[in-house]
């Protein structure tokens, strides 16, 4: 529980404007009070600016089907109001620093956000029971824009990953990086569906017998595939591509991890037709290559760094900053 909700510290800090415009309207105007929560330098957080990110976020976390006692949710509350000022302190940082958002990607981010919202919902109905304009809206996006570039300056860019780092995370984690065995698998495949009749049936019957005659004495699967096969796979010449150990039906799983490379199955029948199936590679269960995974563990890597730098860089922030707390306000 606790993990989690130090986790939401950063993802909340970084998405900030996501949790603002999702959150349903009914929430924000249900929760209208301006009484203040906190004082952060002098810039006052309110009930209401609370609550829009722990409605969002206690929306989150139970429809995972958990349930909270009344000491999980005012720790949940206490986290949140704590991110909220997190949040303000790297606000109030970028604007020290000088930080610009450039037009050009505000109106990428604006149009981005309006058409997301406008899937689900009507805009200007959303924007209206928010109480937003188009300024205030876009104020709100620079804001969380200036959030991510200073994230970005002052930890991002800082963080390097060693190969030595690379190394220690592929060996610690290498049942993360076990790659199961797989079978590629060609087929060919006669149409003879719910809604064939008993003749259409016959003849589907029929047809795969010959086929698969004709493969046995020698022709080209792929050339069959291609002429004869029904489905998109026929224009590849039957092939499927690899599948893991459970990803087919059970009929197709059992025969394929049975049959050697280059073996063509008996006819086999399911509610699509008739196929036959030849295995043209096998690959062993086996641990991925560093190489292979190196790219991906850098970029676990620098996110794990990432959220706790943030973090760290807020506490800093706070140390500093002239903060005080009004928690009798929503406990």
């Amino acid at each position: 529980m606790a993990v989690k909700i130090k986790e939401w510290r950063a993802i909340i800090v970084i998405s900030f404007i996501s949790i603002i415009i999702f959150l349903p309207a009914d929430f924000v105007n249900a929760m209208k009070i301006i009484s203040k929560v906190a004082i952060v330098n002098g810039k006052v957080i309110t009930k209401d600016d609370f609550y829009r990110t722990y409605y969002q976020v206690l929306q989150q976390v139970t429809t995972q089907g958990v349930k909270y006692n009344e000491k999980q949710l005012k720790e949940i509350k206490e986290k949140v109001l704590d991110t909220i000022i997190d949040q303000e302190l790297l606000y109030q940082e970028s604007l020290k620093e000088g930080i610009k958002v450039e037009n050009e990607l505000m109106e990428i981010e604006y149009e981005k956000l309006k058409n997301e919202i406008g899937k689900n919902k009507d805009l200007h109905e959303w924007m209206k029971k928010m109480e937003y304009n188009i300024e205030s809206f876009k104020h709100q996006i620079n804001r969380d824009l200036s959030i991510k570039k200073i994230i970005q300056k002052k930890i991002t860019d800082r963080v390097s990953i060693s190969e030595k780092e690379v190394a220690a995370f592929y060996k610690s984690h290498k049942e993360s990086f076990i790659r199961p065995a797989r079978v590629r698998i060609s087929r060919v495949l006669i149409n003879a569906g719910p809604k064939s009749n008993i003749i259409q049936k016959t003849n589907a019957r029929k047809k795969i017998e010959n086929i698969r005659q004709r493969i046995l004495k020698g022709e080209n699967f792929a050339e069959i595939a291609k002429k004869y096969s029904d489905g998109s796979a026929g224009t590849k010449g039957g092939d499927l591509g690899f599948f893991n150990k459970g990803q087919l039906i059970k009929i197709f799983d059992d025969i394929a991890f049975e049959l050697k490379i280059d073996e063509i199955s008996d006819i086999v029948k399911t509610d699509s037709g008739y196929h036959i199936i030849k295995i043209t590679g096998k690959q062993n269960k086996s641990i991925v290559p560093l190489q292979e995974v190196k790219k991906k563990i850098i970029e676990l890597i620098k996110d794990i760094k990432v959220r706790k730098e943030i973090i760290n860089y807020s506490n800093r922030l706070k140390k500093k900053a002239r903060v005080k707390i009004f928690m009798s306000e929503i406990l």
